[in-house]
């Protein structure tokens, strides 16, 4: 994702304020902080799971959906100005 992203007007016609840049960077950060929580509580819950467990699959695949979250989340983050 490139700079141009944040070219996009807001319904007013003008362009993102800086206010308006750290808004969205915290709320990033915010999600950012409650993946890693995510990340953390289901590969905990993995681990402790028996591989035959019909549950131990489903904790995984949430890990790797956690984990795809987190670097779309870090993605928009960098492409802010």
């Amino acid at each position: 994702m490139a700079q141009s992203a944040w070219l996009i007007t807001s319904r007013s016609g003008q362009a993102p304020t800086t206010n308006q840049h750290l808004a969205v960077a915290g709320a990033l950060h915010d999600l950012n902080n409650v993946l890693l929580i995510m990340a953390a509580n289901t590969s905990l819950a993995a681990r402790h799971l028996p591989v035959e467990h019909p549950v131990h699959r489903h904790m995984w695949q949430a890990g790797v959906a956690v984990s795809q979250a987190a670097l779309l989340a870090q993605q928009m983050r960098d492409a802010l100005p």
